[in-house]
């Protein structure tokens, strides 16, 4: 009797112990999504600080006078954000339209926030391959072009005969390395 009272004892303590660590990860969950919740509002007030003339988007010399700005400046150092240089700041955060959106600033600098996930280097990768793929495409294109035309692509003979010899991996390096020279 009494070892099946100690059993009955332990086992309560065991199903409270359970349902406190549940309890916890919930606890947890709504933490972390009222932290991000917070951030976003900060990241709304930056926004709307920065957005001088009020039409929900921000332009480069919008982005350019808010990191300019002390109180802009402010908010993102408390959100641990560190604007060296506004242009490529903005071109990440752009869709390419020139101007940048609420939403594309929250998403943006939330993505800026933090170490690069997994899926970011895929991606990335990603489009790297298509822009090699694209320009091996090209270049078989203007070796063909050249060829079918008999013209010369205005390289010197050598130096186009010497990039004709590299394979796509080398040709990329040996263009990055000389700047594109012709």
């Amino acid at each position: 009797v009494i070892f099946a009272i100690i059993r009955i004892i332990t086992a309560i303590f065991l199903k409270e112990t359970l349902a406190t660590a549940a309890g916890d990860a919930a606890l947890a969950v709504q933490e972390k999504v009222r932290s991000k919740e917070q951030y976003v509002s900060r990241l709304e007030e930056i926004f709307l600080e920065a957005d001088s003339d009020g039409n929900g988007v921000i332009t480069k010399a919008e982005m350019d006078s808010a990191c300019s700005n002390a109180v802009v400046l402010h908010y993102l150092s408390i959100l641990e954000i560190e604007v060296h240089e506004v242009e490529p700041l903005f071109d990440l955060l752009d869709d390419g339209d020139g101007e940048v959106t609420i939403k594309e600033f929250c998403q943006g600098i939330m993505r800026l926030k933090g170490q690069a996930r997994s899926l970011d280097v895929i991606s990335i990768m990603h489009d790297a391959n298509m822009i090699m793929t694209q320009c091996r495409e090209m270049k078989r294109s203007l070796a063909l072009l050249e060829q079918t035309l008999g013209v010369a692509s205005g390289m010197k003979d050598t130096r186009r005969d010497q990039l004709r010899a590299l394979d796509d991996t080398t040709l990329h390096s040996h263009l990055m390395n000389n700047n594109g020279e012709t």
